[in-house]
């Protein structure tokens, strides 16, 4: 039951972020929206299943793994340095006609958020220390939460899954002057691996969740704060001597 309930979160949160897409985007065509809502839902929801039994094999504990990490930023960056070594501006190849295409361009807004904020011209630095601060924060209550409730499979995943995102998207502005994105969901939005893992995290915080009853519980989480971050942070130093 847990495979089969975890994989109908995965997919129904697609097909919400979906319909909310469609709503706003005023989408008429019913077999644009099929295929939009179908086939990513489907391929997310056999992903959560994975994840499933990959929470079987694994055993959660609190130390971040840097060489997961590293390897998947990487795997992220040598995508985009090897298309930025073709003429990717012109290449639009289907991948399933007419909706998804592996169609490269280059988001130099930043993020996708200031696109919908409607604030494209954000300049790096303010941009870069942004996405650093809110992985910082989020990195500490991780930390926290984790000092709260159990270390598991989904709150680790999540904040492994986020790192990657946030450091991509800092590299990407800081060397790239943007994010190369490449995967087209038309008429919607283009996006590329650190996208996917940021949805991932998500994902990850929405199981997390519902496993620990956060939507009953979570007022009796508290403490989390400047006097917190303040003595984690020294305890990393005092480790490391």
């Amino acid at each position: 039951m847990r495979y089969l309930r975890n994989f109908g979160i995965f997919a129904a949160a697609w097909i919400v972020a979906m319909l909310i897409f469609t709503i706003a985007y005023g989408v008429k065509n019913a077999s644009l929206a099929v295929l939009y809502f179908s086939v990513p839902a489907l391929v997310l929801g056999v992903v959560g299943a994975l994840m499933t039994a990959g929470e079987k094999l694994y055993k959660a504990d609190r130390r971040i793994s840097w060489i997961w990490i590293i390897f998947l930023l990487g795997f992220d960056q040598a995508i985009k340095i090897y298309l930025f070594g073709l003429d990717w501006q012109n290449i639009s190849i289907p991948i399933i006609d007419p909706v998804f295409y592996f169609d490269p361009s280059h988001n130099t807004a930043g993020s996708y958020l200031w696109v919908l904020l409607g604030l494209e011209n954000v300049q790096t630095l303010p941009h870069v220390i942004f996405v650093f601060v809110l992985a910082f924060l989020l990195f500490e209550y991780w930390r926290f939460y984790t000092t709260q409730r159990p270390i598991s499979f989904w709150n680790k995943g999540f904040v492994h899954l986020f790192l990657i995102g946030a450091l991509a998207n800092m590299i990407d502005n800081i060397f790239h002057g943007g994010s190369l994105d490449y995967i087209t969901i038309r008429p919607f939005y283009t996006f590329d691996l650190k996208d996917m893992f940021i949805t991932m995290a998500e994902l990850f915080v929405l199981v997390e969740v519902i496993d620990q009853k956060l939507y009953k519980t979570s007022k009796e989480i508290k403490g989390f704060g400047w006097q917190f971050i303040k003595a984690d942070v020294k305890s990393w130093f005092s480790k490391s001597k």
